[in-house]
């Protein structure tokens, strides 16, 4: 998007009057600051640029030392970076100063003395800031460069020992070094244990060692015990079937919270237990600290695990899986920490005992292979929603035929004929995305103890551990998710909001979204860490982003589009909010009809979105000049391709404005009887009153012959027919209808209703009433009334209304009798035949 030079953004004027502010208060703070400050050590930013491509050259740099030059240049750059950042904030003022005092004269005349003192004073102090900032973003551009040979040097080096290659575990000489290794280590590791028991003795402090580490101990299974019988059963007692699901989902994330802080607590304990130990002097505890770790690990997981699956209550549980499946699922979760905080244990333990990589290999290998099949199990198990078969134990083939193949009994075939068809045009795409991922999934479960068979440690480790670390992201995003949504229909079902069938709330519906969409960009960096991302890369990629991708003379920032975003919801919410008071609050108390007010607040929203979206347009920094450009371009296709669409929006203003149909009137449109109910945009909604809503085109209700039975009033006339039998007294006929007409509420005294006598029908004498209706609307119901009154009062007074009657003339009936009888006719003397 296309920026202005000062401010890098085209704002309205209060946006420029407020970023001005902050710069002028900012340059005043940052002058204060600077004035009793040395100037900037561009000198020694340079030597350590130089430095530091010095070692760069050196082909046998340590990866620590890599490490090391590139924390110090990033912390350069990002000095560098205030300091010119500083010189832009404190010349911009100055440059506004200069900008004030207008060029100097060129026609020769000379101006003042001071005003040229001042001009030259102000150009030199800009003079002096932008050298600043330039040295400063001269060595900012080195600095980067060289950082980012220093960053792929380390990537070579992460890759190198990635795909390092040693022996493998299962060969004869790694399994008796390994042998050898594990006997010194734990023959090293009593003789030191007996060797402090025994200091410990000596000096009396055994007892009082043993004694805190009981007491911690004791503490902590006094706690665990207060969770299980108390807390944990109390909670789980509280809630039944019937609660609310507020309730619910208060009580789960209880549970949640009990488990957590409980046993950390306990495990806090023991740790300080442990603590002692040292002031004892018993050494080293990194074994026991990663016990410690791998405890409250393993409570973690069980926290979360029995939270989501809650597989001893049904009430509580936010996991979309059968009865039969989410114990094991929340087992196979809490086995996949034990197997972590085992091999922290390990690592610990071979770091004390400084043993070698074929000691390390060995245990790797058995490591990776428990984590591996519990890590295909909890996918196996976790395979699908409720309802559906469990995938088959862990082998390729079958699971490659569960993959391919649905068992579905009859009952499920039945109900997925109702299911909508949208929805199931949506299922293959879900389905699809999540076959991928387990698929992934599990080829990196078998991939890893291959690759610890074949002797690449760093590489196995690096693909069972990233992707078990990646699916508790996942599982956790999933968790808040499911709580979140859970949440959501809980508040709407306390709302009263109207519930669509088969989901939530129209009101709540895209709060999950939103909170989806969250989680994923939360998620996105986490998992980038995981699978090797350093944090450089991410802040470079952010500040990548935040800068801008430049095309052409435009500069597209995330910035602009949150601006944009912010912007625009603001304006939509002001615009909607103003509606809502005009429609529900202020209108109602005025005397306009329904038609004339929901004209007033429709002209609020085609006013309103309008200006909503200029001004978010503006706070992006987008040129307005630029859109006038485009909208000129775009002028020549809205003439030829969508002259339909604007001639549609034109009429609906025409409406809006002349009124000639408004909301509320029935008319008639393609002999089509209804009510209008809403005018869009493009098109008007006419409900009819077989209860179908008919669109039309604006167009048609401008340029068409429309019936409108209450444009003006809601008068109208109502004509009921009636004959009767000849020989009726007319005069009483009409005397009959005039008081039919008299006593219905629902015609009006003046006009007068009248009996007309319409002429000599076929069978009857043809009357008409006409009378004038209180509402059109009734008309139908009015018309019933008096055709139900004439009948009842007809009959009281013995008046005939009579049918249609015809007279049949039959010739040679005496012939036609003879014939009929077999008779020979008279005249001819023939039979008949």
């Amino acid at each position: 998007m296309n920026r202005s030079p000062q401010l890098k953004s085209a704002a309205p004027a209060a946006w420029n009057a407020l970023i001005a502010l902050v710069i002028l208060m900012a340059s005043s703070f940052h002058a204060a600051a600077q004035s009793d400050a040395q100037d900037p050590p561009f000198d020694a930013w340079l030597q350590s640029v130089m430095t530091a491509e010095s070692r760069l050259a050196d082909p046998t740099m340590l990866d620590f030392a890599n490490d090391y030059w590139v924390e110090l240049l990033e912390a350069l750059v990002a000095d560098a970076r205030e300091v010119a950042d500083a010189a832009r904030l404190q010349a911009a003022p100055v440059i506004s100063q200069l900008e004030a005092l207008g060029p100097p004269p060129e026609d020769g005349s000379e101006e003042a003395e001071s005003l040229r003192e001042e001009r030259e004073s102000l150009q030199a102090k800009v003079g002096d800031f932008e050298s600043d900032a330039r040295r400063a973003e001269a060595i900012i551009a080195r600095a980067e460069d060289t950082l980012a040979r220093l960053r792929d040097r380390r990537r070579e080096a992460f890759a190198a020992r990635l795909f390092n290659r040693s022996n493998s575990p299962l060969s004869f000489g790694v399994l008796s070094a390994a042998a050898t290794e594990y006997g010194d280590a734990f023959r090293r590791g009593r003789e030191q244990h007996e060797g402090i028991w025994q200091r410990l003795s000596e000096e009396g402090l055994l007892t009082t060692a043993i004694l805190a580490l009981t007491v911690g101990i004791g503490v902590a299974f006094g706690l665990i015990i207060l969770l299980r019988q108390v807390v944990i059963t109390r909670l789980i007692a509280s809630v039944s079937p019937e609660a609310s699901q507020i309730r619910k989902l208060l009580v789960a994330l209880a549970l949640a919270a009990s488990r957590l802080i409980i046993p950390l607590s306990a495990i806090a304990v023991i740790d300080i237990s442990m603590e002692s130990f040292a002031d004892y002097g018993i050494g080293d505890l990194t074994a026991l600290n990663a016990a410690v770790n791998g405890a409250g690990l393993i409570i973690v997981v069980y926290a979360l695990a029995y939270t989501y699956y809650a597989p001893k209550n049904l009430t509580l549980r936010l996991a979309d899986l059968d009865e039969s499946r989410v114990r094991r699922a929340a087992n196979w979760a809490v086995a996949l920490a034990a197997i972590f905080a085992v091999d922290g244990l390990l690592l610990a333990f071979f770091t004390m005992h400084a043993l070698g990589q074929q000691a390390m290999s060995v245990a790797n290998l058995a490591i990776v292979t428990c984590s591996a099949i519990a890590f295909w199990r909890f996918i196996a198990v976790n395979r699908g929603s409720a309802g559906e078969t469990e995938a088959s134990p862990p082998s390729a083939e079958e699971e490659s035929e569960a993959d391919g193949a649905a068992i579905v009994d009859a009952d499920d075939a039945d109900e997925d004929e109702d299911e909508d068809p949208l929805t199931k045009q949506h299922e293959p795409i879900e389905a699809s995305l999540s076959r991928i991922a387990r698929l992934f999934a599990i080829s990196i479960a078998v991939f890893a103890p291959l690759a610890a068979l074949a002797g690449f440690y760093e590489l196995s480790r690096y693909a069972i551990e990233n992707i078990v670390l990646t699916t508790a992201v996942f599982g956790i995003c999933t968790l808040l998710y499911a709580a979140v949504r859970g949440g959501v229909d809980a508040l709407a079902a306390t709302s009263g909001a109207e519930r669509p069938e088969g989901g939530r709330p129209a009101d709540f519906s895209l709060a999950p979204v939103v909170f989806g969409v969250f989680l994923v960009v939360s998620a996105a960096p986490i998992v980038a860490l995981i699978w090797g991302v350093t944090e450089d890369d991410l802040m470079t990629s952010y500040r990548s982003i935040a800068d801008g991708v430049h095309i052409g003379d435009f500069v597209f920032s995330p910035i602009d589009v949150v601006f944009f975003a912010i912007v625009l919801v603001i304006g939509i919410v002001i615009t909607r909010t103003v509606q809502s008071l005009l429609r529900g609050t202020i209108l109602p108390r005025t005397k306009l009809d329904e038609g004339a007010r929901a004209s007033l607040v429709s002209g609020v929203g085609y006013v309103g979105f309008p200006m909503a979206a200029l001004a978010a347009v503006g706070a992006a920094g987008l040129d307005l000049s630029n859109i006038a450009i485009v909208a000129g371009a775009l002028s020549v296709g809205i003439g030829f391709g969508l002259q339909n669409v604007v001639n549609n929006f034109v009429s609906g203003v025409i409406l809006l404005i002349e009124r000639p149909v408004k909301i509320g009137d029935w008319i008639v449109v393609g002999g089509e009887h209804g009510y209008v109910r809403k005018i869009n945009v493009r098109s008007t909604e006419i409900q009819t009153f077989d209860r179908t809503t008919l669109i039309v085109p604006n167009s048609e209700l401008i340029s068409s012959t429309v019936t409108n039975y209450t444009h003006d009033d809601v008068i109208g006339r109502v004509i009921a027919p009636v004959g009767v039998a000849y020989g009726t007294d007319p005069r009483k006929v009409e005397r009959i209808l005039m008081q039919v007409a008299r006593s219905n509420h629902l015609l009006r005294r003046y006009p007068p209703p009248q009996v007309l006598f319409m002429g000599f029908g076929d069978s009857s004498l043809d009357f008409e009433l006409r009378a004038i209706l209180r509402d059109v609307n009734q008309i139908i119901a009015a018309h019933s009334a008096i055709n139900f009154e004439i009948a009842r009062r007809f009959a009281d007074e013995g008046i005939e209304i009579p049918f249609p009657q015809r007279d049949v003339n039959l010739r040679d009936i005496d012939r036609l009798a003879a014939a009929i009888r077999g008779e020979k006719p008279a005249e001819t003397g023939e039979t008949p035949q």
